[in-house]
């Protein structure tokens, strides 16, 4: 069993996004002491963490990561959370698709949730935009649902 996980969050600047971001890179430090002081809590926070698939800019702080995961989904995806949120992220949501199951979830106050009612949002968000690619839809869903739970 293959999951596919979108979790998008927002960085507190433009370096922070980019601190993240350099963990994620092929530059990435391999040791603590490579990473500028003020950043190694996002080191320390990202280091063990399984690499996504994909980092992308969404607009001025936020970042979406795309991940593939095996069996565990469940613990993976919880541990991505966590991980991306002991880096300062915030309001982060995700969605996750595996075989038969999907949904949105939500991390607020060291709290995941279920988001209710996705799929009319979904319908809702993407009904004028027929054209749109799936991954773009899933990325409007996130954004509509950041503003609303946070």
């Amino acid at each position: 069993m293959e999951a596919s996980i979108i979790i998008r969050g927002e960085a507190k600047s433009p370096e922070h996004l980019s601190a993240i971001k350099l963990m994620f890179s092929d530059d990435a430090p391999i040791f603590e002491e490579d990473m500028d002081k003020k950043w190694r809590i996002v080191f320390r926070a990202l280091e063990d963490l399984f690499p996504p698939e994909s980092v992308i800019e969404q607009g001025d702080l936020n970042l979406e990561f795309n991940w593939l995961f095996g069996y565990s989904f469940d613990d993976d995806m919880v541990e991505s959370l966590n991980c991306l949120s002991n880096a300062g992220l915030t309001k982060l949501v995700a969605y996750y698709w595996a075989d038969e199951s999907e949904g949105v979830i939500a991390l607020k106050d060291n709290l995941i949730f279920a988001v209710k009612n996705w799929r009319k949002k979904l319908a809702d968000i993407t009904k004028d935009t027929d054209n749109l690619e799936d991954d773009k839809k899933l990325s409007l869903l996130l954004e509509t649902t950041m503003c609303e739970v946070f």
